[in-house]
């Protein structure tokens, strides 16, 4: 719950699983070529406020290590790559072991349209249930749809919403602007799991294909601070869990944003 600052229509719920402490340092170096290198170093600190018996995130800390690099070739190209190892313990007695990374390739063509291509592949690595330990990762603060504003509610059988973990993908990306004020956007992921869910009786997987996901997505900029934007989402489920509905997910956004100064 937020402590410090005022809180309008207070519902009195929690906004994350858990209190949450951390320090972090960043180096970040920029080449001439525009390209740049940045090393993280994270230490992080999550204390459930729950009974230790209630089934909720059990008390741990952890220490991230993260290198990422982004490295343009001429004015056309730029190739993305991060790694983020993380290690700790989690009460009572389980040791984190985990990994997340990201490999990208971008690619803007010549011509009126602006067309520009992305491949990219990415991994988070997910808890082996043949051990101990928690290989399972955690995003130590990106709880949001990054990726998918439709696929997070189906996270919530496994860590929880928007908790990204037991996941890779192969993701084509292609972005054109017909007109000045308009982007759209085209995505498709290949989604995969490196280990069957055995969570609870019933939801067990019966392969670790978690299926294809679909996305269009139309940005505008109408007038000075008026902007919008159309998102499309479909799913096509694999068999990491026992179902064969296809979801949806689909919303028209209008946003007017203004400033205004005040002299002394």
């Amino acid at each position: 719950e937020d402590k410090y600052f005022p809180v309008i229509g207070d519902k009195d719920k929690g906004l994350i699983e858990y209190d949450e402490e951390a320090l972090a340092g960043i180096y970040s170096y920029t080449f001439p070529s525009r390209s740049f290198l940045e090393a993280t170093v994270l230490y992080k600190r999550e204390t459930s406020p729950y009974a230790s018996d209630s089934g909720h995130t059990p008390d741990r800390f952890m220490y991230i290590a993260g290198l990422r690099t982004a490295i343009h070739a001429g004015q056309s190209d730029q190739f993305t790559a991060e790694i983020a190892v993380a290690m700790g313990e989690e009460d009572p007695d389980r040791d984190i072991e985990a990994w997340a990374g990201l490999a990208e390739w971008k690619h803007t063509f010549a011509g009126a349209m602006k067309p520009r291509v992305a491949l990219s592949l990415a991994g988070l690595s997910g808890d082996d249930p043949d051990t101990s330990d928690d290989e399972g990762w955690s995003p130590p603060f990106a709880r949001w749809p990054k990726y998918s504003e439709l696929y997070i509610y189906s996270q919530i059988r496994e860590r929880g919403v928007a908790n990204w973990s037991n996941l890779w993908f192969a993701c084509a990306e292609c972005i054109v602007s017909p007109v000045r004020p308009l982007t759209v956007r085209f995505s498709y992921y290949r989604l995969m799991a490196f280990h069957e869910w055995e969570a609870m009786q019933g939801y067990d997987s019966i392969d670790t294909v978690r299926g294809d996901l679909f996305e269009i997505r139309a940005d505008i900029s109408l007038l000075q601070g008026l902007t919008g934007h159309i998102l499309y989402e479909y799913n096509a489920p694999g068999r990491f869990f026992q179902s064969e509905d296809a979801g949806h997910f689909f919303r028209i956004e209008l946003n007017y944003a203004f400033a205004h100064g005040i002299s002394w």
